[in-house]
């Protein structure tokens, strides 16, 4: 799973992601937190591994990543994780 994100910043920003799920689901998507950095008007990505046991109940949930900056907060859009039987 990879998000991108774009700084209209004058400077780099620098934070970290994190992605957040309902409970019971937090160990489908890891790292836990991962660091990044955005050059003035760049775009950067921002990968996480979705790995799914093999011993998961199915089920329909969903996953964002929660950007923390400067002592600023964002959530990106809820993106469907679909686990079937």
């Amino acid at each position: 799973m990879s998000i991108a994100v774009t700084s209209t910043a004058a400077d780099p920003v620098e934070g970290e992601a994190m992605p957040v799920s309902p409970w019971g689901t937090w160990r489908f998507v890891h790292p836990y937190t991962r660091g990044f950095r955005v050059d003035p008007g760049a775009t950067a990505t921002i990968e996480f591994a979705v790995d799914v046991p093999a011993d998961a109940d199915p089920g329909e949930w969903w996953v964002m990543v929660k950007l923390m900056w400067f002592g600023r907060v964002q959530y990106g859009p809820a993106i469907p994780l679909v686990v079937t039987g």
